[in-house]
């Protein structure tokens, strides 16, 4: 029987707004969120979620509950049924009362883990190592490093504290062969490995010995230890996760205590493995994801199969480019800590690096620029485009052409020829062509409709042609067009996103015949560009206000000095 206190562990961990988002559009709405009631034919908002609380009520219906009553209600499962299926979603380890004994009892992690710290602080060479590299000593009690000796010691430890050679074959601290048992780690340092609630589930290991091909090794698969659910230094990191809404992901153990040493408490690493939908489960959507991987070509590999995944399901994230250095640690241990701050901000968001990555890869270039690609045979490049295209067909529409449309324009290649190659049929009836302007007015009605947000200021209403926008700007929700809309809306155009309405918008004005159009379309392009906007308030609050001035002066003719000064507005969005 699975334990209550696992399964108050288990809530404990989840935060409930980030579950029922996952099913249903949440917004925020004073200290509490709100989203319609999936319980119900409910058409307006009408169930409240109190993150803080983790506890969610319909003033409709009736229904309320916490993360397992929702799970239950939603997916029509029994209590435990969805303890076990919450348990899955958030790579949680559930205990029974049978596996709690055990590991009361035989924890071999804990015990080894002790023995590994204390090994450490008695031998002055490994210390040295590590100061050389700069790992402090604060680190290393942060990060509880140890050292793993001989296999006579280790196996000495484990005997001497009772644990039987079962149970440390199940924790992966030991293993098997024909010759019988030794440990997993034999004179390595050694970085405790915890999952996402703080409990200690394995190793890995560093050797110092030049001549072992194996320089890092984790422990073994095992019931505890699933290094594709799992990020090093997550439980370090979450709490700082989620109050920047920040995360960087990077290749190794070195590589993330050197982040946290520059003060980036975000930084968390993959275990020697590509990043998985497993892990995916630990990041919030409204968390801005940075991937930092090795300079080298194994490292843009990661990046892009990492890239791949998080576009498709729609995180918003970026690659960083470092310049100096191969990775954090070397900068680190070279005492070029400002620089690697500063070289952190040299990105690419995630869906221009793939479709740059995958038009090298087919061209086999190292590097795209202007001059090498017109030397490149056309059917060629028709051919890597096709490429592409395979990729962008799997992420959001409007984000892929966005992006496409940036990629062509860097490179000079003609954006419309080249997404003619998509259409392999050709409908020779003559069909009524939807204008840009029409799809985006879609979206920008939709976003004002669910968002219930003031931004009358922002609408030119005498350029939008549906006469819901008078609805909407006068808050007319009940009206049964208004309703008919929402319900009907192609889900292509359905936009919650702050940044990407304000983008929308842009394009939209940027389509219309005014004076300053172009203005628009800079803006539209700058805001592409910068997703961090979105996480910071100061960057809405830039990206509004100068949104706010271009409507002012959208009509107007300005003198060189005012079309100067707004096109720096739009240049220092990024700053």
């Amino acid at each position: 029987m699975i334990t209550n206190e696992s399964i108050q562990r288990l809530k404990d961990s989840i935060n409930i707004v980030d579950l029922i988002s996952n099913y249903i559009p949440v917004h925020k709405n004073g200290a509490n969120y709100m989203c319609v009631c999936p319980f119900h034919a409910d058409k307006n908002p009408s169930m409240a979620v109190r993150e803080n609380e983790g506890y969610f009520h319909c003033f409709g219906c009736g229904a309320n509950g916490d993360a397992i009553s929702f799970m239950q209600k939603y997916h029509n499962l029994e209590f435990i049924e969805a303890v076990k299926e919450l348990a899955n979603i958030y790579g949680f380890i559930l205990e029974d009362d049978k596996k709690t004994k055990i590991i009361q009892n035989n924890d071999a992690c804990k015990i080894l883990n002790e023995y590994y710290i204390s090994e450490l602080n008695i031998r002055r060479n490994l210390i040295a190592y590590l100061e050389k590299r700069k790992i402090t000593r604060d680190l290393r009690i942060k990060f509880n490093l140890g050292y793993a000796p001989s296999a006579n010691d280790t196996l000495r430890i484990l005997q001497k504290s009772n644990i039987a050679l079962e149970q440390a074959l199940i924790e992966g601290v030991v293993k098997k062969n024909d010759n019988g048992i030794y440990p997993s780690f034999i004179e390595r340092i050694t970085f405790p490995i915890y999952d996402n609630t703080g409990y200690l589930v394995g190793f890995g290991g560093r050797t110092l010995n030049p001549q072992n091909p194996a320089k890092y090794v984790n422990s073994p698969a095992s019931k505890l230890f699933d290094k594709s659910s799992i990020f090093y230094a997550y439980h370090l990191a979450k709490n700082d996760i989620n109050k920047h809404k920040r995360m960087i992901i990077c290749e190794g153990y070195m590589d993330t205590i050197s982040l946290h040493k520059a003060g980036l408490t975000y930084s968390v690493a993959v275990l020697g493995t590509a990043l998985t939908e497993q892990h995916l489960k630990l990041i919030k959507k409204d968390c801005f994801v940075s991937l930092c991987f090795d300079k080298d070509t194994a490292g843009n590999a990661a990046a892009f199969k990492a890239g791949v995944l998080l576009s498709k399901f729609g995180y918003n994230a970026e690659v960083i480019r470092l310049k100096t250095y191969k990775d954090p640690g070397e900068y680190i241990e070279n005492n070029e800590e400002l620089k690697l701050k500063t070289e952190l901000n040299n990105t690419i968001n995630i869906i221009s690096f793939c479709i740059e990555y995958i038009f090298k890869k087919e061209l086999n270039l190292d590097y795209i620029d202007k001059l090498s690609i017109s030397k490149i045979e056309p059917f060629l490049i028709k051919q890597a485009y096709s490429a592409v295209l395979n990729y962008t067909n799997t992420i959001d529409k409007f984000l892929a052409n966005t992006h496409l449309k940036i990629f062509c324009e860097n490179y000079g290649l003609d954006f419309d020829l080249l997404n003619g190659i998509k259409a392999k049929v050709i409908d020779k009836k003559p069909q009524a062509k939807q204008t840009q302007s029409n799809s985006l007015e879609d979206a920008i009605i939709y976003f004002l409709a669910i968002s219930k947000a003031n931004f009358n200021i922002l609408i030119l209403r005498e350029y939008f042609h549906n006469n819901l926008i008078d609805d909407v700007l006068n808050k007319n929700y009940a009206n049964a067009n208004m309703l008919e809309f929402l319900n009907n809306i192609h889900p292509t155009k359905k936009v919650d996103n702050i940044l990407v309405f304000f983008n929308n918008l842009a394009n939209y004005y940027a389509s219309c015949n005014i004076l300053n159009a172009l203005l628009f379309k800079n803006y539209a392009k700058e805001l592409i560009k910068n997703h961090k906007l979105i996480h910071s308030n100061d960057g809405l609050k830039k990206a509004y206000h100068c949104l706010v001035e271009l409507i002012a002066n959208h009509n107007k003719q300005l003198s060189d000095d005012e079309r100067a000064r707004l096109k720096d507005n739009i240049r220092k969005l990024g700053e």
